[in-house]
């Protein structure tokens, strides 16, 4: 009953002075909502580089064959032999070992053709062989038809996957599934037969922002490795599976291709980690955010050195009310809890104001930079219970004053 009558008492208080009230709110306002919205900004930001990252593969693993040193002997760097790279047998071998932790690998080969005919025009286009994993990591979306599967590979099928865009060049329908496709490469006439045909806008990790102006052209990776008589290779990329940690299994990779090589004197098997530089980087965003709501807090400390003040004018204005009060039976704990709870309802209705502000801002931002908008929870309720401490905190003194008032003198004043 006392807290309410309090309460009941500062909101009177606050509402004879309302210029005065909101002129000392400012330093809150400004400083919950400068927090909520450095927050809610970097929030957004964080998150819209985590999803750019995402669509670029950068949660993948790469496996790359690598010189032990920089330079050989001669201060020269060379390129691997055929026997220092991977064979399709164990790239295969690799998949079947780690089934359980690697969503899929992806490896290929490339070509080009200079002699496609589409339409009435001959067009050139980028030929890459590549297998079954590749359209999974590279997220390539299908429009129809499949994608190149183990069998085709296994088999060395002349099947090809072509983008929606060459097929409705050669088909205003865009059905060409099953029709044939013939490929000049290497200066040798190869016929395909399309199997399937992928959406060339939703491309991704090929050429700038996911468009190519070459199209691309898919067939087996072992098909390729036939044609370039190369059937080696000195990379590839690996997809973990959602539930495990990328950096355990980058470990676990190396040691794994480590025994493979161990024979290797020059040539060994690197894996780069780009999560680690993920997390790296959005480490150091979490740092330069905390640090800029330091600073923007500390308008937090000058707002409520503005409530003390303000509350000490506010003593000085009521003491012939506190000597009344007192003179009627008002103990020191209830004036000075009348004040506490007056700082405390301005700092509370500021913080308040401030989360709203601040939310707008960072919705306004977001959209504008056209970022998700991520709203912190825990950073909002944090703020307004820091904004009522300090209430609490810069309310004191001037509380604590008007409670050793001295009824009689306090009856005098003028």
């Amino acid at each position: 009953m006392l807290i309410w009558e309090n309460f009941l008492l500062a909101l009177v208080g606050i509402k004879s002075n309302k210029m005065r009230s909101l002129l000392t709110m400012l330093g809150i306002i400004i400083g919950i909502s400068a927090v909520i919205a450095i927050v809610s900004i970097g929030n957004s930001l964080s998150k819209s580089l985590e999803n750019d990252m995402k669509s670029w593969g950068m949660q993948n693993l790469s496996v790359n064959v690598a010189y032990r040193s920089v330079e050989n002997e001669e201060g020269m760097y060379e390129d691997p032999n055929p026997t220092d790279m991977l064979t399709l047998k164990q790239l295969l071998e690799f998949r079947e070992a780690f089934s359980d932790k690697v969503e899929a690998i992806s490896f290929s080969k490339s070509g080009s053709s200079d002699g496609v005919r589409v339409g009435r025009s001959e067009v050139s286009v980028t030929v890459e062989g590549t297998n079954e994993g590749y359209s999974v990591i590279k997220k390539i979306k299908l429009n129809k038809g499949r994608y190149i599967n183990v069998g085709d590979i296994e088999r060395g099928a002349n099947i090809i996957v072509i983008p929606l865009s060459m097929a409705e060049k050669i088909n205003a329908s865009g059905d060409v599934i099953g029709k044939e496709l013939k490929l000049t490469i290497n200066e040798q006439m190869f016929a395909f037969t399309i199997v399937g045909i992928y959406d060339d806008k939703e491309k991704a990790g090929e050429g700038f922002m996911g468009y190519q102006d070459t199209p691309t052209v898919y067939i087996p990776v072992s098909v390729m490795g036939e044609i370039n008589n190369d059937m080696n290779y000195n990379y590839f990329d690996v997809m973990p599976k959602t539930s495990v940690d990328s950096n355990v299994l980058t470990s676990e990779i190396t040691d794994y291709f480590d025994e493979i090589y161990k024979a290797n004197k020059k040539w060994h098997c690197e894996v780069y980690n780009a999560q680690k530089d993920m997390d790296d980087l959005m480490g150091s965003m979490d740092k330069i955010k905390f640090a800029i709501a330091v600073i923007a807090g500390i308008s937090l400390l000058v707002g409520g050195i503005g409530v003390m003040n303000i509350m000490l004018v506010s003593v000085t204005e009521r003491t012939r009310e506190i000597g009344v009060r007192k003179a009627l039976g008002a103990k020191r704990g209830f004036i000075k809890t009348q004040f506490i709870v007056e700082a405390m309802i301005i700092c509370a209705i500021g913080g308040i104001i401030g989360v709203i502000l601040g939310l707008s801002i960072s919705v306004v931002v977001a959209m504008v930079m056209k970022n998700p908008v991520v709203i912190s929870i825990p950073t909002i309720i944090i703020s307004v219970l820091f904004s009522m401490s300090i209430g609490v905190f810069f309310g004191y003194y001037p509380a604590n004053k008007a409670s050793k008032l001295d009824p009689i003198e306090a009856l005098r004043y003028e």
